[in-house]
C-alpha cells in the first residue's frame, strides 16, 4: 500500500467459494485492535475485583454525596431554638400583622381557640417551648396545622409566636380543645362478595325478599343475624364512632 496505490493486499482463503464475483478473505486483525482487546481485559482483572469486594459504587458514592450535603446544610441552617424578637415592641407589632391575616380565622383574634386549639392555655399537645412552636407553625401538624415555612419564612413566624407571646392567658379549653368522649362500636354485617352465588340462591330458593330491584339490605341482614347461610355473603367490621362533647 502507498499514496498512489491505496490497495491493501487481500489473502483469499482456499475453502471459500466465490459469491457473485466477491470472494471470502481471511486478512489479520490490526494491531491496535489486539492491543486494545488485551488492555480491556487486563483492566477487567483489575476492575470488576475492586468493584465486586471494596462496596464502592455509583449509588454508594451518590449516598455519601447526599449525606455529606445533608449534614452540611444541618450545620450551616439557622437555629430555631429561641425567639430573637421576643419582647422587641416593632417585631411585635408586625407579628400581629401576621396572626390577625394568618392565623386568627382557626385560632379567633385573642388566640382562645375556634377550629384551631387555644393558644393561650398552657394545654400544648407538641411542647409549648420555642423551638416546638416554631416547628408546629413552620412544619405543620397532623390533623389540619398546614406548614406555614414556605409562605411566612422564619422570620415571620418568630414574629407571629412573639406576638402570641404577649396575649392574655387562659386556663380555658377553645372550641377545638374542648375534651370529648369518644364511642366505638365494631360489629360484623353482611355483604355480597359473589353475586353469582347469591343470585343462584335467591333464584333456588324463591328468596326473592332478599332482592327488590337491588339488594334487600335489611332482609339479608335479617336472615343473617338469624344463623341463616346465605351464600356469596360474607362478613365485614363497621365501625361506628360518635363524638360527643364532655
Amino acid at each position: 500500500m502507498s499514496a498512489d496505490d491505496p490497495y491493501v493486499p487481500e489473502y483469499p482463503r482456499e475453502d471459500a467459494a466465490p459469491r457473485d464475483g466477491i470472494g471470502e478473505e481471511d486478512n489479520p486483525i490490526p494491531a491496535w485492535w489486539w492491543w486494545t482487546f488485551l488492555g480491556t481485559v487486563v483492566f477487567a482483572a483489575f476492575y470488576i475485583p475492586y468493584y465486586a469486594m471494596t462496596g464502592w459504587s455509583q449509588e454508594l458514592q451518590y449516598a455519601e454525596e447526599v449525606a455529606r450535603i445533608e449534614a452540611h446544610l444541618a450545620a450551616t441552617a439557622p437555629k430555631h431554638d429561641a425567639n430573637p424578637y421576643t419582647g422587641d415592641a416593632a417585631a411585635i407589632a408586625e407579628g400581629q400583622q401576621v396572626f390577625a391575616t394568618i392565623c386568627a380565622a382557626c385560632h379567633k383574634p385573642d388566640a382562645s381557640g375556634l377550629v384551631g386549639p387555644s393558644l393561650v392555655d398552657p394545654y400544648w399537645k407538641y411542647g409549648d417551648t420555642d423551638a416546638d412552636r416554631f416547628a408546629s407553625v413552620a412544619k405543620g401538624r397532623p390533623a389540619g396545622m398546614p406548614a406555614w415555612e414556605t409562605q411566612l419564612g422564619a422570620d415571620k413566624i418568630w414574629k407571629a409566636l412573639a406576638y402570641l407571646a404577649t396575649l392574655p392567658k387562659s386556663e380555658a379549653t377553645g372550641a377545638a380543645g374542648k375534651l370529648a368522649r369518644v364511642t366505638v362500636v365494631t360489629k360484623d354485617v353482611p355483604q355480597v362478595k359473589d353475586w353469582e352465588k347469591f343470585y343462584a340462591y335467591v333464584k333456588r330458593h324463591n328468596a326473592w325478599d332478599l332482592m327488590q330491584r337491588r339488594l334487600a339490605t335489611a332482609a339479608v341482614t335479617e336472615r343473617w343475624e338469624a344463623g341463616k347461610e346465605v351464600p356469596g355473603v360474607e362478613a365485614f367490621k363497621a365501625v361506628t364512632l360518635s363524638i360527643n362533647k364532655i
